[in-house]
C-alpha cells in the first residue's frame, strides 16, 4: 500500500481528500500544501500512522469554529513527528490585512492546544504566521 503522497500545488480539495484518506489508510507522509484543501477532519482516519504533513498555504473558511476543528484534528493525529502549517504572507488576499489570520490556522492557538498531544513530533513549521 502507497505511505506517501504528494498532491501539492494541485486541484486537490477536500472530496479528493476524503476519497484518498478512505482508500490509503496506510498513508504516512501527505503533503496538501497550496491546494484547496480547506477541511482536514477527515485526516482522523489516518491518525495512527500519519507521522509527516504538509498544509503549507492552506487557507480555511474563515470561521473559528472551522479553525479550531483543524486544530483538533491536528493534535489527535498523536504519530505525528513532522508538521509544517506555514504560510508566506506574501499569498495572502489584500484585505487579508483587515483580519491577519483569517482562514488560517493561528500559531498561538495551536501551540496553546497542542501541549503533550504531539508527543513525538520533531518539526514544526509556522513560519509566517502571526
Amino acid at each position: 500500500n502507497l505511505t506517501s503522497l504528494n498532491v501539492s500545488r494541485t486541484g486537490f480539495n477536500a472530496g479528493s481528500l476524503e476519497i484518498v484518506v478512505d482508500n490509503l489508510c496506510k498513508l504516512e507522509i501527505l503533503d496538501v500544501s497550496c491546494t484547496k484543501v480547506g477541511e482536514i477532519s477527515c485526516l482522523r482516519k489516518l491518525k495512527d500512522c500519519l507521522k509527516k504533513l504538509n498544509l503549507y498555504g492552506l487557507t480555511f473558511a474563515p470561521n473559528p469554529e472551522v479553525l479550531h476543528d483543524a486544530v483538533m484534528v491536528l493534535i489527535e493525529l498523536r504519530n505525528l513527528q513532522h508538521l509544517d502549517i506555514s504560510d508566506e504572507k506574501d499569498l495572502q488576499h489584500p484585505f487579508d490585512m483587515l483580519n491577519p489570520n483569517q482562514g488560517k490556522i493561528p500559531a498561538i492557538k495551536f501551540l496553546k492546544s497542542c501541549g503533550e498531544k504531539l508527543p513525538l513530533l520533531k518539526s514544526l513549521d509556522l513560519s509566517g504566521k502571526r
